[in-house]
Order: C-alpha cells, then structure tokens, then sequence
C-alpha cells in the first residue's frame, strides 16, 4: 500500500520523490519505460492509420477525383506500362509518343502553353522540352522549350538534367462549374482576379519518360520542373506567372500530385502536396510483369468509375506507405533520444542542486539522481502523450518544456528558503 502511494504522490509531488530518492531502483525502471513508451502511442496511431489517399474523398478536394478518373480514361493514359526491374516497379512511357487526346481539343494556349507543341495542329499529346540550368531549351526538335525560372536562377539550383516531356489537361467548359462552390474561399479580398478563358481545368498531368527522381540531381529537376514549367515561380519565391491548378507529374519512379482550388487565383496556394514512390504504388495493385497500369486501375466488379476511384486510393495510399512508415519512426527515434537527453540533463542539474549547501539532500548519490530524473520525467510524458495527438511537434514541445520545468520547481524542496524571523514589530525594535 505503501508503494502504491508512493507511485500516486510521484505524479505531482516533487517532495514524495526526493524523500524516496533510495527506493530500489525497478521503481524508476517501471517509470522509465513507461515515460519512454507513452509518447510514442500517438505518434504510432498518426503513423499506422494515416491515410494517404485522404484528398481522394475529402469534402473540399478540388475535383481531383474527377480530374484523375478522366485521366485514367483517357487514351494518352492507356500508353503506361508497368515493368519490373530488380524487384522494383518503374513507369515504361515510351509508348506515348503515339497517344491523343480523348475528347475536344483543349485551348493549351490559356495557360501559357502553345498549341503547337508538336507542330503538327492534330489531336496528339502536347509534347514539350525543358532543360534545367540553361536560361532557354534549345533543342528544337524536342518541341517547345520553357525559360529557367527566375527563382531557380537566383538560388543556383540548377540541377542540369534535360528531359523531354507530354503534357495533358482534363477540362470542361468553365460554365459548368458552380463559382460559388469551388471559388478559392481563402481568397476573400476584392482584388482577387480569376481565370477566365472559358474552360476550366480538373487537371493538368505531365509525363517526364526518361526522369528518375532517385537520384539527387533527378529530384532537384523535378522540384525545377515544377517552378519553371508548371508555376513559373518569380525570384522570391512567392508569386507565380502562370494560373496555378491541380497537377499530377508521372517519373519513371514517382508520382507527385498538387491540388489548387477549381477556380484559380494566382494568390492561390496548393492544399495538399503528395509525392510518392510509384514502385509502391504500383505493388498495391499487384501487377503482373509488364501491365497496363489503365487496366489495372480500371479492374473489379463494380460500375468501372467506382472501380478506377476505389483503384486510385490503393494506388496512392501504397505509394507513401512505406515512407509514412519510416517517418513514424524516425519520430519515434527523436522522441526516445529526447526523453533519454533530457534524463541525463536532469540527473546531472539534480545533482548540482544537491550537493549544493543548503541542500536538505545532500547525501544523494549520482544513482539516486538517476533515479529521481526519470520518475520527474514521467509526468512530462503523460502530458507529452496527451498533446501529441495534436501533433509530433506539440508533443516534443511539451515533454521538453514539461521536464525541465519540474526540474526547477524540485529546487524549492531540495534547497528550501531559510525561516525568516516573524517577531511583532515592538519585539524586534527593543
């Protein structure tokens, strides 16, 4: 019963464990796993549960789920093949060179692209050339070539890869959208000016055939391609040229996809970001060796749209998986070496503080400090684990600021003030 008190009073109390500093030490062990463990509990349910379709099916997704089944639909898509190189997945493009557009020819030339990619006026996949680096692509037989960034010039964040690329745009006639449901609601200034080119766009998709984003200079093309084709972003950093709208980027070895309101602003900012492996895209579809990825993503029981959606959540949900995975304990990782830091930390102020002169303490041992640290830090880590299902940041925060906290509070006990002399003021006089 004793025990059992001492380990209620241990909650709050900083007294009750300074005066039971020489408990034996699998008291502190039980209070040191469980500090250990507790914070890990909502990174662990962040992490397992997270899902990472999640745009797919929000209430304010932009219209992505119909910009993404009218580009599993269309014929360019139909081009893709899945292939299997040493146990991973990449996306073969090769074969759309040969590809059109499925429906009505789209106005290119609102966005800042030019009909005549190809040069040659029909219904073929725009097909477009950017060189990283260089102030212009200059190789004309490519198709058209787009201008480096300003901000990529001014941060020197050439990569100097070249690669060719297709370009597609899922569209329908702006009129057929409601504004006043998929207006930018963040936007709410009068000076706001909105597209208006007589179509509106559900989504732009850009195939890169030759792109691998595995390698370093891959990965800052991408990032580049972005700034310069996509957004053509200004020198700061903080405007764009072009009417930004969701967009998805196919690599051979990723896919990144952007979402921005229906109706675009320039002011606008993307709402979610997701880049994720395609190996592990591809895997959750179980594809055999060389598939379509259209007819895997089109494949089930049920009416086909409901199948390419149901499809496209496994898809992207697979392709962050494992990176979701490795984050959750990566965190975890940060989280234990901060308890066990802020353990050693406190052990050592304990010390200091009670070896000090006025010490009621003072025949502590460093053992006894050990002791006294990670029972001090257990608290801490109820709370820690309380807010961080707010979020990783809150819960670090908060086992941080928690421990060091009560480390200071436990110097009232351990050098308590001196009693001052209370005499009537008569008595003191005489």
């Amino acid at each position: 019963m004793k025990n059992l008190t001492y380990i209620g009073k241990s909650l709050y109390s900083n007294k009750a464990i300074l005066d039971n500093r020489k408990k034996p030490w699998y008291f502190a062990l039980i209070f040191f796993l469980l500090g250990v463990f507790l914070p890990w509990i909502p990174e662990m349910h962040r992490g397992y549960t997270k899902d990472g379709a999640s745009f797919l099916t929000q209430q304010a997704n932009c219209e992505i789920d119909k910009g993404l089944t009218m580009l599993v639909e269309s014929d360019g898509f139909a081009q893709l093949v899945v292939s299997e190189d040493k146990g991973q997945y990449r996306l073969n493009m090769d074969g759309l060179g040969n590809a059109t557009f499925q429906s009505e020819k789209v106005n290119l030339e609102a966005s800042g692209y030019d009909e005549e990619y190809n040069g040659t006026n029909t219904f073929s996949l725009a097909k477009a050339y950017y060189e990283d680096g260089a102030s212009i692509g200059t190789n004309d037989n490519q198709g058209k070539s787009f201008p480096i960034s300003a901000y990529i010039t001014s941060n020197n964040l050439q990569s100097g890869e070249a690669h060719s690329f297709y370009f597609d745009a899922m569209m329908t006639d702006a009129e057929l959208i409601d504004p006043s449901t998929n207006k930018d609601e963040s936007s709410t200034t009068e000076d706001v000016t909105y597209e208006d080119n007589g179509n509106t766009y559900f989504l732009l998709a850009y195939y890169i055939p030759t792109l691998d984003t595995s390698t370093a200079t891959g990965s800052q093309y991408l990032v580049n391609f972005i700034y310069s084709v996509i957004l053509n972003v200004n020198k700061d950093g903080t405007e764009v040229g072009n009417y930004p709208h969701s967009f998805v980027v196919f690599a051979r070895n990723s896919v990144s996809l952007y979402t921005y309101p229906i109706r675009s602003s320039k002011k606008n900012r993307a709402g979610t970001q997701y880049v994720g492996s395609f190996s592990d895209a591809a895997k959750a579809l179980n594809p055999s060796p060389n598939s379509n990825l259209k007819s895997l993503l089109t494949q089930g029981e049920n009416e086909e749209r409901a199948n390419i959606l149901t499809n496209l959540k496994a898809f992207f949900h697979g392709g962050i998986r494992k990176e979701t995975i490795d984050r959750t304990w990566l965190n975890i990782a940060i989280l234990t070496g901060v308890y066990v830091g802020l353990a050693l930390l406190s052990s050592l102020i304990l010390l200091i503080l009670q070896k000090r002169k006025t010490s009621v303490y003072r025949d502590s041992t460093y053992w006894d400090c050990v002791k006294e640290s990670v029972t001090f830090a257990f608290t801490p880590s109820v709370l820690s684990m309380a807010v961080g299902f707010m979020s990783f940041e809150f819960g670090v925060g908060a086992l941080v600021l928690c421990i060091l906290f009560r480390i200071i509070w436990s110097n009232s006990k351990i050098c308590p003030p001196k009693p001052t002399d209370n005499k009537p003021l008569y008595q003191a006089r005489s």
